[in-house]
């Protein structure tokens, strides 16, 4: 929790020193909230791109670029996906480099502020010749073109281009083709992989559960209908096969498709796999409607009617003790 403390710390401070510098350089309060609305809508608006616009090299590297989003995905990735911290963070990975855009541009934000000494202007007039002076002067320029030139190049990672598939010839089997059942009910299946390479070691493997809804189309969390969706196997010897046991609880009804995707791990930084898929189980699932599960029924109704009588007698003792104190009239 303390890196999410220090990313979401980058960010206080990189809105607070910009919004400084903004109102140090405008002529009125207005001119600073338009343009500080100005930046904080374009930094918002390629989250309203489509979804397949917001994919390649060039779209990672503007998210890289804009510190809201790097920050979103980081603290997306860590908390939803299990990222690791290590790797949304290395320098050299592809997955990396996320926080370097706060941390340069909170750098950049704080020189600016402590080490040019901006003064406010009380006649509240914008001195371009100020401004364009800070880049006129070398010893004031080389620092800034140095943090945007190692930006772009620490940002923009060439290894995500590397094209390097490595196959091996390993085999995953699934132990049935369909399953019935009522919602609620789990069960179990096995899948077994085998690596088939008559001389060769299999590199470390993951296999995947994954669920396709057939009926609506709306996509399934396998999270929330299996407590293991993700299982790693040890690299294999020459022929050897390794069961895995999967454990399924249907809470929809509908009609479903559960696959399994085995990748082996890839060998380098810029090398990747081609991931093996089992047949599908097919899932057919019917709504069970249970009026006492896990036996809360009792318990349910039980304590509203007792805490309701309880009410009642104590009413009525307070009505008794009222009626004896109170005097007789006439």
């Amino acid at each position: 929790m303390s890196v999410f403390a220090l990313v979401g710390s980058l960010l206080v401070i990189l809105s607070a020193g910009f919004g400084l510098l903004v109102s140090i350089y405008s002529n009125s309060n207005k001119s600073s909230l338009s343009v500080s609305l100005v930046v904080l809508l374009l930094s918002m608006s390629f989250t309203q791109l489509p979804g397949t616009t917001q994919t390649g090299n060039i779209a990672r590297l503007f998210k890289r670029i804009n510190p809201m989003e790097s920050t979103w995905h980081f603290t997306e990735k860590v908390l939803v996906n299990n990222r690791t911290i290590s790797e949304m963070t290395s320098i050299t990975g592809p997955e990396g480099n996320w926080l370097l855009s706060p941390l340069l541009l909170t750098g950049l934000v704080l020189g600016l502020l402590f080490v040019y000494r901006p003064k406010l202007n009380l006649e509240g007039k914008l001195d371009l010749d100020e401004i364009l002076g800070l880049f006129r002067r070398r010893q004031s320029a080389a620092p800034v073109v140095f943090l945007l030139v190692l930006a772009g190049s620490l940002l923009f990672t060439p290894g995500a281009l590397a094209q390097n598939v490595v196959k091996q010839d390993v085999g995953i089997s699934i132990d049935r083709s369909y399953e019935t059942r009522r919602t609620g009910d789990i069960f179990n299946f096995t899948t077994r992989v085998k690596n088939n390479e008559p001389s060769q070691q299999s590199a470390p493997l993951v296999v995947a559960m994954n669920i396709v809804n057939l009926g609506s189309g709306e996509p399934v969390d396998p999270e929330d209908w299996s407590p293991e969706r993700l299982q790693a196997l040890d690299p294999l010897a020459p022929g050897q096969a390794s069961e895995l046991h999967w454990e399924v609880d249907p809470i929809l009804e509908g009609d479903y498709l559960v696959y399994m995707v085995l990748a082996p791990k890839p060998g380098g930084k810029t090398s990747t796999s081609q991931p093996v898929t089992t047949p599908a189980i097919h899932l057919t699932v019917t709504r069970y409607t249970w009026l006492n599960p896990g036996n809360v029924v009792p318990l349910a109704i039980g304590m509203p009617l007792a805490l309701t009588a309880m009410w009642i007698g104590l009413r009525a003792l307070r009505r008794r003790e009222i009626g004896r104190v109170s005097p007789t009239p006439g």
